[in-house]
């Protein structure tokens, strides 16, 4: 991808934060799959609509990579404080008031539709968080009216005929944890004016028709449960899923969506089937869960036996300096994420981007201060061992995953009950 359009960001924040941004991801995420990244325009007025798992690694992921610097709008009681609002806005961040978060009287979204506007007027994609709330939940929840508002407002003042609004799917694999996998996929774009006619003659039903398919093509580009009481049997089959598939370290980034697409069709699936034939599968994937978990055995280890061969054991060995060279670089700033996410932060929809935040600026200003360290002492071996600390730092970390797997494949397959439980597996 060619970032040839950061340099057009009103914030400076943002430039420097996404190259930091970046190096995290590797950190954060074993896989990131994007599709039809590359069909994002880069000069077109552009109102990004999104769902929202996640509190900020969502504006983040999608920030990071799409080539055009993108204007999110955010909650307008985070912008009350002085000092947020100015770093807020250096990182591209706009308020939207709404009246649940305090604010009131008819003028109060004035200012974010100039704003927004004046964007859209420069041609810079404004991104919008459509359902206007964050939650992990696989489904898409009824969508809020601004976005449609924002579309028609800006198509009334400067009837710019490539205005569209883009709509851009998030399915995170857990969305609150570590080491996660997340798949990105974009949508087509939606063009205001073929909806501006209805619009002039009914600008209500112009407005639901808009909305109605924004929500459409949002179920379409990621995980939609359409019944609640369908999460958990969807939650262990896309487990199941995710055990038949082979592990691949690099790239992290994968311009692919052939994952999504095989678990949208396990999603799909389950919302196909008839109730009787539900419970009966999730009777009998519970029994085999429940099996595993008598014997301490991990599925996804349970058919991969080559996780434990002889050559992953001899790279476990050799590389094993590097992995503690990493683990020891990232352990101040890794365990105070830990403590803090885990502890203090009650709502799971925050606890993976609190651990993103902190360790993230934890990792600076700890290399910052070991590299200020190893220069005043002038020593070359520990000036190298800094330099290969950003590096070694995500290696650690997908050492430590293959360390896991191996072990955990080293004992299923020595397991004496591993026949049984193939059987059990291959009759669900």
């Amino acid at each position: 991808m060619k970032f040839s359009y950061r340099h057009k960001s009103k914030g400076i924040l943002y430039v420097v934060l996404e190259r930091l941004c970046h190096w995290q991801m590797y950190n954060q995420f074993r896989q990131i799959y994007l599709s039809d990244f590359d069909q994002i325009p880069l000069d077109k007025p552009m109102l990004i609509a999104a769902n929202h798992p996640t509190a900020f690694l969502d504006p983040v992921l999608i920030g990071v990579h799409a080539d055009p610097p993108i204007y999110f709008m955010t909650r307008g009681d985070l912008f009350k404080k002085p000092r947020a609002k100015k770093i807020l806005e250096l990182i591209n961040m706009f308020p939207v008031n709404r009246q649940r978060d305090g604010f009131s009287g008819a003028d109060r979204m004035e200012q974010t539709n100039e704003y927004v506007f004046e964007r859209l007027r420069e041609q810079h994609p404004i991104g919008i968080f459509v359902e206007g709330q964050h939650h992990l939940d696989r489904r898409i929840i009824p969508l809020q009216k601004g976005v449609v508002r924002l579309a028609f407002g800006a198509y009334e003042r400067f009837q710019q005929p490539d205005l569209q609004v883009l709509p851009i799917g998030l399915s995170f694999r857990y969305g609150d944890q570590q080491r996660d996998t997340v798949s990105l996929v974009v949508g087509k774009p939606i063009f205001v004016k073929d909806y501006w006619q209805q619009y002039l003659e009914s600008p209500a039903k112009a407005a639901i028709q808009l909305l109605q398919d924004i929500r459409q093509q949002l179920i379409e580009l990621s995980h939609h449960v359409e019944k609640k009481g369908d999460d958990d049997l969807v939650e262990v089959l896309l487990r199941l899923h995710q055990g038949e598939q082979s592990v691949h370290y690099f790239p992290v980034i994968r311009r692919s969506n052939h994952l999504f697409y095989a678990e949208k069709s396990v999603v799909n699936q389950v919302n196909q089937m008839e109730e009787d034939a539900k419970k009966e599968l999730q009777k009998n994937v519970k029994k085999y869960f429940k099996t595993l978990n008598k014997y301490w055995v991990d599925d996804a280890a349970l058919l991969h036996p080559e996780w434990s061969s002889v050559p992953i054991w001899i790279f476990l060995i050799l590389s094993f300096p590097f992995f503690l060279l990493g683990w020891l670089f990232r352990l101040p700033s890794a365990t105070l994420a830990h403590f803090i996410s885990s502890k203090k932060v009650k709502k799971k929809e925050f606890k993976s981007s609190v651990f993103f935040g902190i360790e993230l600026l934890g990792s600076f200003f700890l290399y910052l201060f070991y590299l200020i360290l190893a220069l005043f002492t002038l020593k070359p071996l520990l000036i190298g061992l800094v330099i290969l600390a950003p590096i070694v730092h995500p290696f650690s970390l997908m050492y430590r995953d293959a360390g896991t797997r191996a072990v955990a494949a080293l004992w299923a397959r020595l397991h004496p009950q591993r026949a049984q439980l193939l059987s059990e597996r291959s009759k669900l």
